[in-house]
């Protein structure tokens, strides 16, 4: 995608069917949308190709736990 002339990269991700009313920018480029009852029903994070690359989309991470 591209806007004015420019290559951009988002992820949106919505976590209810609810119309988003508004929007927090909880990071630059991290926006959290909510409704008027201030509930998150979505996130938008910008540049996304930067902030996440693919292979980091991939690694699992696990910690023993003490037995």
């Amino acid at each position: 995608m591209s806007v004015g002339g420019y290559p951009v990269s988002s992820l949106q991700s919505r976590f209810s069917r609810k119309k988003p009313d508004g929007a927090i920018e909880i990071d630059e480029g991290v926006v959290l949308d909510t409704t008027a009852e201030n509930e998150i029903v979505g996130i938008e994070i910008f540049d996304a190709k930067k902030r996440l690359p693919l292979e980091s989309l991939f690694r699992l991470e696990v910690a023993s736990r003490p037995r």
